[in-house]
C-alpha cells in the first residue's frame, strides 16, 4: 500500500472506490491481526497513525485505522478465539485464509454502506442495440459523480449476483426462463427496468428478426415483461406509443458524446467518382427498394458515381446493379465499436442514404444512421416518414424523400453542390449536440433511474442505523 503524507490526509481510503478500498484497508486488517504496532499521532498529525510490522512501515489515515480495526477484532473473536486457533501460526496458508474472510467482511459493509442507488445494465448484445442503448450511457454513467452506482455486464448473471443490487435493466428479453428470473426479483423487491428500441409487436415477415420475436411464446413473454417492468426505456415518444406503455416509458435517444468526436481532422483521399456510402444488416433488402430505380438511373446516367456499401449487401443490390460491379465497393461489417472509429477517422463518402419502407415498424425506429452519418460528416438523404421525418427538416440538416424522383434528383443535386453538403452537415451537426448530446440524456436517464430505487436506498440507510455492527456506532478506537 503507498503511503498517505500528511498534507494528502484528507484523501483517506474509506473515500476511494469500493473495490479500491477494500483491498486497501483488507491489508491493513491483516497487519493489525497478526500484530502489527500502531502509533497515533504521526509527525504530531491527529489524522494520521503509523503501523510497524517486520521493519516495515506505513502511514494511514485514523477512519481507515478504526473500519480496519474494527474488523481485525471482529475477526479475532469469531474466527481464532472462538476456536481457540494459535495467533502466533503466521504461515502463508493462515494469512491468505484471514485475508479472505476480512474482505469477505469488508464487502458486506461496503455494501451496507452505499448510499446510492445500486444498477446493473445487462446487454441483450455485443452489436449495435448494446453498444448504443447500454454500453455508451452505461459506461457515461458509471465514470459520473452521481446518485447511482452502475455496473455493466455482458455475460448472463444468476439471480444471486442480481440480488444485490437495487435496480436491473435488461435488454429485449423474449425468454421465460430469464422472465421467471426478473419476475423473482421483483417479487422481494428490485426494480425492473425493460429496455427496448423496435416495436417487437409489429416486426415484417420479412425481416430476419421474424422468426424470433413473431413467435407466439416471444410475443406474449415480452408482454409479460413489458407489464412486470417498472420503467421502460424507449427511443421516441412514436414507440411508447406503440408499444402502449406511455405512462412508464423513459424517453432516452440514441445519443453520443459530441464533444469528444466532433472535433477530428480526417484526410480526404483522392478519388475520381463520386461516392455514395450506406452501412447496415440483411434486415434492408425491402427498405433498399425505395430508392433502388433512382440509383439505377443515376448509375446509367453518370460514370462519376460509385456505391459504397459497409455491412452486408442487399441481395437487391447485388441483383439491379450486377453489371457496375466496378463502381459498387463492398466491404464486410465490423465490431460496432472498431466502426464508430471507422467513421471518425476514415471513412470518406460524400453521401450517405438511409432509405426506410413506410411500415408501422419502421416509424418507431430511432435515427442512428442519420447520427452515424453527421458523426463521418457526410449529409443525410433519408427517406420522408418518419423517424427522419420527426426530426430532420427538409433542405436544412437533411433531404427527405417521398418518390423515385425525390431521390433522383436529391443525391444528384448534393452530389453536385459541396456547399449544400457542407451546410448541411453543419445544420446536422447542431442538432445533433442539441437533441442527441450523451451527457444531457444521459443525466435524465440518471435521474429517472435514481428516482425508482430511492426508496430501496432510505430502506438500506435506515437498516444500517439500526444495525449493531456499524463501525461508527461501535466506537472502535
Amino acid at each position: 500500500m503507498s503511503e498517505i503524507k500528511p498534507d494528502l490526509a484528507n484523501l483517506e481510503v474509506a473515500q476511494m472506490p469500493p473495490e479500491k478500498a477494500i483491498e486497501e484497508l483488507s491489508d491493513i486488517a491483516v497487519r493489525i491481526l497478526i500484530g502489527a504496532e500502531v502509533y497515533e499521532g504521526h509527525h504530531f498529525n491527529p489524522k494520521l497513525m503509523r503501523i510497524t510490522l517486520g521493519g516495515l512501515e506505513e502511514i494511514v489515515h485514523k477512519e481507515d485505522f478504526n473500519i480496519a480495526k474494527w474488523v481485525a477484532d471482529k475477526v479475532f473473536r469469531e474466527h481464532i478465539q472462538a476456536k481457540n486457533l494459535n495467533l502466533m501460526v503466521q504461515s502463508v496458508p493462515y494469512i491468505l485464509k484471514m485475508r479472505s474472510i476480512i474482505h469477505n467482511i469488508l464487502a458486506d459493509y461496503y455494501e451496507n454502506k452505499d448510499d446510492h442507488v445500486r444498477v446493473v445494465f445487462l446487454r441483450g448484445d455485443n452489436m449495435g442495440c448494446g453498444f448504443w442503448r447500454v454500453k455508451l450511457p452505461g459506461e457515461y454513467l458509471r465514470d459520473q459523480e452521481n446518485k447511482i452506482s452502475v455496473q455493466i455486464s455482458d455475460v448472463a448473471i444468476d439471480y444471486d449476483q442480481l440480488v444485490k443490487y437495487d435496480v436491473i435493466v435488461v435488454q429485449r428479453v423474449f425468454d421465460y426462463e430469464q422472465y421467471y428470473i426478473l419476475s423473482t426479483l421483483k417479487s422481494v423487491g428490485k426494480k425492473i427496468i425493460y429496455e427496448v428500441d423496435d416495436d417487437i409487436f409489429n416486426v415484417e415477415p420479412h425481416n430476419p428478426c421474424a422468426n424470433i420475436y413473431n413467435r407466439y411464446d416471444s410475443q406474449l413473454c415480452m408482454r409479460h415483461c413489458l407489464a412486470l417492468a417498472d420503467k421502460v426505456i424507449v427511443t421516441t415518444e412514436r414507440l411508447a406509443k406503440a408499444l402502449d406503455i406511455e405512462d412508464k416509458a423513459i424517453i432516452y435517444p440514441n445519443s453520443l458524446d459530441w464533444d469528444k468526436l466532433f472535433y477530428v481532422n480526417k484526410k480526404k483521399e483522392e478519388r475520381k467518382r463520386h461516392r455514395i456510402f450506406w452501412s447496415g444488416s440483411n434486415t434492408h433488402n425491402e427498405d433498399f427498394k425505395v430508392c433502388m430505380p433512382a440509383l439505377l438511373r443515376i448509375f446509367k446516367e453518370r460514370e462519376d458515381v460509385e456505391l459504397f456499401i459497409l455491412g452486408m449487401v442487399p441481395p437487391i443490390v447485388q441483383h439491379l446493379l450486377g453489371e457496375y460491379a466496378n463502381r459498387v465497393i463492398s466491404n464486410s461489417g465490423m465490431h460496432t465499436e472498431a466502426y464508430f472509429q471507422y467513421l471518425r477517422f476514415s471513412l470518406d463518402a460524400d453521401i450517405g442514404i438511409v432509405p426506410l419502407e413506410d411500415t408501422v415498424f419502421n416509424h418507431s425506429k430511432s435515427i442512428c444512421k442519420g447520427l452515424e452519418y453527421t458523426l463521418a460528416r457526410i449529409p443525410i438523404v433519408a427517406s420522408g416518414c418518419p423517424p427522419y421525418s420527426d426530426v430532420f427538416e427538409h433542405g436544412k440538416d437533411a433531404l427527405l424523400c417521398s418518390t423515385e424522383e425525390d431521390w433522383y434528383e436529391s443525391i444528384n443535386s448534393l452530389l453536385e453542390n459541396k456547399e449544400m453538403r457542407e451546410e448541411m452537415v453543419k445544420n446536422a451537426r447542431k442538432k445533433a449536440v442539441e437533441r442527441f448530446h450523451l451527457r444531457k440524456n444521459a443525466d435524465y436517464l440518471c435521474d429517472e433511474i435514481s428516482q425508482l430505487g430511492s426508496s430501496l436506498v432510505n430502506d438500506r440507510i435506515e437498516r444500517r442505523s439500526q444495525s449493531r455492527i456499524d463501525p461508527q456506532a461501535e466506537q472502535l478506537v
